[in-house]
């Protein structure tokens, strides 16, 4: 996934990774392969809790959590992510694995992603 957003990305860019329920390994995978460029550090997986002990979800929204991020990187999707945050994203471009999206702000400070190909 790395190779798709390297050639995308130009110096002080930043990517904001989902992998939804998952514990992490993938996370730490693009991470490592995205240096030297910003990727988060938490909250790959957003949300309800998958399950009592999940530590990694995080309930907050996806403007919030890619508030200084220019672009969304999406490992893993699922019926969670669409469900809360599909309003994002323009119809069909809605994929559960391997996508990049832009980020933009509309005057109302709302978040708009869009599919780079």
């Amino acid at each position: 996934m790395s190779d798709m957003i390297w050639k995308k990305l130009k110096p002080g860019d930043s990517v904001y990774f989902i992998a939804q329920n998952t514990k992490g390994l993938e996370k730490l995978a693009f991470t490592y392969e995205m240096q030297p460029f910003k990727a988060n550090n938490w909250c790959w997986t957003l949300g309800k809790k998958y399950y009592e002990s999940d530590v990694w979800t995080c309930d907050q929204s996806l403007s919030q959590s890619m508030k200084g991020y220019k672009y969304l990187a999406i490992y893993k999707a699922d019926q969670q992510f669409w469900d809360l945050f599909s309003s994002h994203f323009k119809d069909g471009e809605r994929k559960d694995e391997l996508a990049i999206y832009k980020a933009d702000y509309d005057k109302d400070g709302i978040l708009h992603l869009t599919e780079v190909k």
